[in-house]
């Protein structure tokens, strides 16, 4: 017989045969002079404090506590013991199962703590020891805490934070008890019963509660100087009055606490957030057109750069300052919302992209403003089918988004130049779609040129050249208007909810390359949220306003 453990059934077999019916042949002394093959073999790949754990081992299988430590053994009829030790028995939900039957029989609850019989005792027993219901209160108690740990509640000590994690993690999978799916569960049950809502804060006592919490508690914790004078709140923007001039602003909690920090003013008007970079763009749209620009502020927004006479503005967006830290998901959609139904149009310069891209981002502006280096006429240019290299190197070059993967590429040249290109392939971000539908991937003109005509004629010549049933593509809200699709045959079917990317360094990057799987594979904490790893490196969320949707069909 072959002794490893690719023979492993056979050598089971041979085991449980009648050799090895009488445990005293179980014996060490036995087995290495009768089966000195089988000893060999049981030695090179069992472990064990003692011979006959291995060969338990090897029979049964090596037990573990739940927790991960190993269990002592007894012997091999009884093999090992089940928990590790007391903590790890009293802890398991074997024995609080056990515990929770006993108590519903005895006092009705499943612990004792919440029988009225057991908190009379407790009650009265605390107060003639030390003075107080519960013994926690009493001073004496709080000094020796204190002394011993170095803190007024051992609740702040990071070991016991450190323990009650692991214990939410080992019971509910997750850090915090309150975000288990039973607890939820539960929690709206209970709220059902009691408010006839599924959460607290739809019922009327919590808006009476939250308007309380304005007055006193939040405003002790915003810590408003004298000479401010709050408003009103909106989500995580606090609308305040600054009395010394007259001005009333919008501000995040977290600049207000940063600025009190860093004792800076905390009026938006007369410490404004903006940067040379804002200046920068300012100073560019004003050398590339001879419109009049000024500020506009309403009761609601601002607008950093507004041309009234083209109802146009433009937003400088810092990538600190607009991240999940001081703005909302929603904060540049609704931004852009609002100023839409006035007939304004806003344009987002994201800081990355006028550091990183500048003159393509320069092209796009003056492209806006109606404002080219040069015009040509696509009907004096020639359309081609271009190779990936080609698309690649063009791309990079004159589109905001740079490069990406295409199956059918096509451009149009004049004078032997690339001047324009648009690519296609199959819908992204469609699971597994298996229809024959295709995506507008990329739309780029070379940078301060205007070719008029060239949206159309690309296009028309490239549907000689496809086989689909219907195209989809996405404009970008944050800057363009998807005007070019509707007049070529797009339909508008919808809106994305805005997108976010991850700030890293001084560039946005695609969220895609930081997946929790993905950032699981790098090492990271797989009990934590993509969110929660990437905000623990200081790597924070920025969104856009989201995408228009289009789609062509030749029906």
């Amino acid at each position: 017989m072959i002794y490893d453990k690719s023979n492993i059934k056979n050598i089971k077999n041979f085991f449980e045969s009648e050799i090895f019916i009488n445990s005293n042949r179980l014996k060490e002394r036995f087995i290495s002079s009768n089966f000195p093959e089988f000893y060999s073999f049981i030695l090179k790949y069992y472990s064990g404090d003692s011979f006959l754990e291995k060969i338990f081992s090897f029979y049964k299988g090596h037990h573990k506590c739940y927790c991960g430590n190993n269990t002592k053994f007894i012997d091999f009829k009884n093999g090992y013991l089940e928990y590790c030790g007391y903590i790890c028995s009293s802890n398991s939900d074997k024995t609080r199962n056990k515990y929770k039957e006993s108590c519903i029989e005895k006092y009705g609850v499943d612990n004792v703590s919440k029988s009225d019989v057991i908190k009379g005792l407790k009650s009265n027993t605390n107060i003639s020891r030390y003075g107080v219901s519960t013994f926690l209160q009493s001073k004496s108690v709080k000094d020796l805490i204190v002394k011993r740990y170095g803190v007024d509640n051992v609740f702040k000590l990071d070991r016991v934070k450190e323990k009650i994690e692991e214990t939410n993690i080992r019971k509910y999978g997750n850090k915090c008890s309150l975000l288990s799916p039973e607890i939820i569960k539960k929690t709206k049950k209970t709220n059902m019963e009691k408010y006839g809502v599924d959460h607290f804060s739809k019922t009327i006592e919590w808006s009476l509660l939250i308007d309380r919490s304005n007055k006193s508690v939040y405003l002790k914790k915003l810590n408003l100087s004298y000479d401010y004078l709050f408003i009103s709140k909106d989500s995580n923007l606090n609308r305040i009055k600054h009395i010394t001039c007259g001005e009333d602003f919008q501000i995040q909690s977290q600049l207000i606490r940063l600025r009190n920090n860093n004792n800076s003013e905390l009026c938006t008007v007369c410490n404004k957030i903006s940067s040379y970079k804002e200046s920068e763009l300012f100073n560019f749209i004003k050398s590339v057109t001879n419109y009049d620009i000024e500020k506009y502020r309403d009761n609601k927004y601002e607008i950093d750069i507004y041309i009234p006479s083209l109802k146009l503005g433009f937003e400088f967006n810092g990538l600190y300052w607009h991240s999940e830290l001081f703005k909302h998901q929603k904060y540049h959609k609704n931004k852009s919302d609002y100023f839409e139904k006035m007939g304004i149009r806003i344009v987002h310069i994201w800081e990355d992209d006028w550091l990183h891209r500048e003159s393509i981002i320069k092209s796009v502006i003056m492209s806006i403003l109606n404002v080219y280096g040069d015009v040509i006429y696509a009907r004096n240019c020639q359309f081609v089918k271009l190779s990936d290299k080609d698309v690649r190197h063009f791309l990079d070059e004159n589109h905001l988004q740079g490069w990406c993967v295409s199956k059918y590429r096509f451009g149009l040249k004049h004078k032997d130049k690339l001047v324009s290109i648009m690519t296609f392939g199959k819908k992204r971000f469609n699971g597994k779609d298996m229809s024959n539908n295709l995506e507008l991937i990329r739309y780029s003109n070379i940078t301060n040129v205007r070719i008029i005509g060239g949206f159309s004629k690309l296009f028309k010549n490239s549907l000689n050249n496809l086989v689909f049933d219907k195209i989809i593509t996405y404009s970008d809200s944050s800057i363009f208007t998807g005007d070019v699709y509707v007049k070529n045959g797009f339909k508008l079917i919808g809106n994305t909810d805005p997108g976010y990317q991850y700030i890293i360094g001084k560039n946005r990057k695609n969220r895609f390359s930081y997946t929790k799987q993905k950032l699981i594979k790098m090492g990271y904490d797989k009990n934590k949220t993509e969110r929660e790893i990437m905000f623990d490196k200081e790597f924070f969320r920025i969104y856009d306003c989201g995408n228009l949707k289009f789609e062509f069909t030749i029906f």
